[in-house]
């Protein structure tokens, strides 16, 4: 387990997560929950596209948070602010080659 605070770069690769989210031909290899997406649509009105613009935009040294476990899981959590005249929480993990985005909310 990953204690809070100890890591200062995120687990997964963000050039490997950035390379993923804007390669339109694998598809195939970004996935988005439903709860990811519905929470998007809720919060601000936005779809798949713009999250995937958010991601392609993500900074290590301003966005990063830090790096925590979901069900044996490493994630990787984003404080993402002033994009798109929003304040966003995300996280994120890749696996098996395919990065899955499985939160996407106001930062609050």
């Amino acid at each position: 387990m990953i204690e809070p605070g100890k890591r200062t770069t995120p687990y997964h690769s963000l050039q490997k997560v950035k390379a993923i989210v804007c390669d339109d031909e694998h598809p195939e290899n970004l996935l988005i929950t439903k709860d990811a997406l519905d929470r998007a649509r809720k919060d601000f009105g936005w779809n798949e596209a713009d999250i995937r613009y958010v991601y392609s935009k993500l900074q290590q040294v301003k966005d990063y948070h830090k790096s925590g476990t979901k069900f044996g899981i490493t994630i990787d959590i984003y404080h993402v602010r002033k994009i798109k005249g929003a304040n966003v929480y995300t996280h994120c993990y890749i696996d098996d080659g395919k990065l899955i985005i499985d939160s996407f909310h106001q930062l609050t």
